[in-house]
């Protein structure tokens, strides 16, 4: 099916409580107004022109992309904004509904009348035709051929003083946001790329110390680095992240002196609205970046009305040997080197860089939040070595940059998941909050503290006040669709990990993710479209030798022969062959405990998840589905279990325990006879 784009109404309608004005790509509810990228508009008008029926996904693209050439990226992306724009404005709802292998389709009412006229009228709305702005033009459109970009997000007030879900904290209020997108560097060279995104990293965290300015994380903005992504225009990007204003300018390098320019622009009209230039004729990096986020501060509080001169900080020079290691590691640590190694190479660089600058705090803090994040990784050969050397780091860290949030974030995470010190974990997290509260990172700490002591409604509002700073984190985007499905919200939760599934949006392991969020939703149709995706995932396993594979991963078979088929005497037989006494199940315990425990003795899988208490691993990652939560709580026999029992009798344990009974969510804790 496809609807012709020369039918669609160019006047006002309604969707449920939400005014769609098209020819201003608006959609309003009372004081709430969210403005659309014209592609996103497109793709709500053809589904609104099919009056609730299923509208193909190649249909979408064809219609709305039409010979521009669209991709299955693009649309999932296209839906995704249009979901979040919609539960902006009106409140949270199901406005659009996935319909696995076939497209989507509006599921609330559609209203037009004179009545809706009138209203846009009033409101100033004009149902003259849109613009239609190209979504193919060239990656790096309107930045010079050796330019640096830095989009501004600006106009996020309404949507972060939205009430969130019951139970949430209160957003903290700020006036407006910015994003800062990597610079693209004049050069060739390795090393000026690594010098560029580096600024750009910088850049991001001092503009994140501006009082009442939002700063977009690094995860949604980095994303317009990656190799086929289009980029379009500045207003294209700024429509395209729901954003007023952009920051661009260029770097360039001749010799030793860096000169950089950047303006400051308005997205609706694209009006310049600043613009300035720095040089430095050698070494001094980091004095010429401070006058950069001067410059750009001082711009938003004559234009913005957001605070001045905070992100600066005293300047310092540093080893250019050092400065070179430290953005080769930021680089390669970032999401947009995705290749075999990386990950070493760049906790590697970091490494050198802070053994030929001891006080380079940039440098240090860059290791430590990568650290905790690899705490249970790959990274982690000699686990006891690796949490050693990190609590060494993180002691450094603090000590050379003790107003810094990100120390504080990194310390929270690592006492949740490895000390399971809650007095700690919630110090840090205030200092955290009174650092940078807008800040994602933080506001994605929060929500895993109020997930582990059991205020899963209060975590989820968190998770979504984070993404609306960071609205192209897939990963983030799937932990929050697995901590739904754990809840048992499994039609909310596989709007998302449907779509990915279709789509590809994430690397192959995600399907094992999926996999076992379908076994908790225990819906036939869902279990058996998820089977089949695991089935071929694990095929592509078998081409791994067993060494190279993480002991979790030999654990699959099992997991799922119970989970789907429910063959407990295939599982057995696989569990048997298992040395679990030498190799116990220590990562990712939470994903396969729930289905595990129903056929390993319980003996032994008790065993296990003392042991992965003891080695740090029990609640060491948000991607995990959450032992002893909701849909996956254990069986009664290991609930009942008296080393169980001994188990949450430690200190540690025992207080999380308190928490959650305090809270309301007694959920896997140990049950008396």
């Amino acid at each position: 099916m496809a609807v012709q784009h020369a039918e669609r109404t160019s006047r006002p309608f309604r969707i449920g409580n939400v005014l769609v004005s098209p020819g201003l790509n608006r959609l309003t509810y009372g004081e709430h107004i969210r403005q659309l990228e014209p592609r996103v508009m497109d793709v709500l008008l053809v589904l609104s022109d099919a009056g609730g029926e299923v509208v193909g996904r190649q249909d979408l693209l064809e219609e709305v992309w039409g010979e521009d050439g669209g991709s299955d990226e693009g649309l999932s992306r296209a839906v995704s904004l249009l979901r979040s724009a919609l539960n902006e404005v009106g409140g949270e709802g199901r406005y659009i509904e996935t319909i696995p292998r076939r497209g989507y389709r509006l599921s609330v009412p559609i209203e037009e009348s004179a009545e809706i006229d009138n209203e846009a009228a009033a409101s100033g709305d004009n149902p003259s035709p849109r613009p239609r702005v190209p979504m193919d033009q060239p990656r790096w459109l309107a930045l010079t051929a050796f330019g640096m970009a830095v989009i501004a997000l600006v106009g996020a007030l309404l949507w972060l003083q939205r009430p969130g879900p019951s139970g949430s904290a209160e957003p903290a209020a700020y006036t407006a946001s910015v994003a800062v997108l990597p610079f693209e560097p004049f050069s060739n060279e390795e090393s000026d790329r690594f010098f560029s995104y580096g600024l750009t990293e910088e850049l991001i965290h001092a503009l994140s110390a501006v009082p009442k300015l939002g700063v977009a994380a690094r995860t949604s903005t980095f994303s317009f680095m990656d190799e086929g992504t289009p980029r379009g225009d500045v207003r294209t990007i700024g429509q395209a992240l729901g954003v007023s204003h952009v920051v661009e300018g260029s770097v360039r390098r001749e010799g030793e002196t860096v000169r950089v320019t950047a303006q400051l622009i308005r997205v609706s009209d694209g009006l310049h609205v600043w613009s300035g230039v720095e040089e430095h004729p050698g070494g001094g990096i980091f004095e010429l970046q401070d006058r950069i986020v001067e410059e750009v501060s001082r711009a938003l509080q004559l234009h913005l009305e957001v605070g001045y001169g905070e992100g600066t900080r005293p300047a310092r020079e540093i080893d250019p040997r050092a400065l070179a290691f430290y953005y080769e590691g930021l680089h390669r640590l970032g999401s947009a080197m995705r290749r075999d190694g990386a990950a070493e190479d760049g906790y590697g660089a970091l490494r050198s860089a802070v053994g030929i600058e001891p006080d380079f705090a940039e440098a240090w803090i860059a290791l430590v939040s990568f650290g905790v994040r690899w705490a249970s990784g790959p990274l982690a050969k000699d686990k006891d070595a690796f949490i050693g050397q990190l609590r060494e780091d993180l002691a450094q860290a603090l000590r050379l940059a003790p107003n810094d949030h990100r120390i504080h974030v990194a310390h929270a995470q690592f006492h949740a998941a490895v000390d399971l010190d809650l007095d700690r974990v919630k110090q840090h997290l205030d200092r955290a909050e009174e650092l940078a509260p807008l800040a994602s990172d933080t506001l994605y700490a929060q929500g895993y503290y109020a997930w582990l002591v059991g205020e899963p409604e209060r975590a989820l509002g968190f998770y979504e006040k984070a993404l609306r700073l960071d609205p192209l984190n897939l990963s983030a985007q799937m932990s929050v669709a697995l901590k739904l499905a754990v809840l048992g919200r499994g039609e909310e939760a596989f709007e998302f990990l449907d779509e990915c599934l279709e789509t590809a949006c994430l690397e192959e392991g995600f399907v094992a993710y999926g996999a076992s969020a379908a076994v908790l939703s225990g819906d036939r149709r869902t279990k058996a479209r998820w089977a089949a995706a695991y089935a071929a995932f694990e095929e592509k396993l078998a081409s791994i030798p067993a060494s190279a594979k993480p002991h979790s991963v030999r654990l699959l078979p099992a997991h799922f022969a119970i989970g789907f088929e429910g063959e407990g005497e295939t599982a057995r037989r696989l569990l048997a062959e298992m040395d679990f006494e030498n190799h116990p199940i220590t990562d990712h315990i939470g994903m396969w405990g729930m289905t595990l425990a129903q056929e390993m003795p319980t003996e032994t899988f008790v065993a296990t998840l003392t042991k992965a208490y003891e080695r740090g691993d029990l609640f060491s990652t948000q991607l995990s589905l959450s032992p002893f939560y909701g849909a996956a709580s254990y069986p009664e026999p290991v609930l009942k279990h008296p080393a169980y029992h001994q188990l949450w009798a430690r200190p540690e344990l025992a207080k999380l325990a308190e928490l959650r009974r305090q809270n309301g969510w007694p959920d896997g804790l140990p049950v008396s006879e």
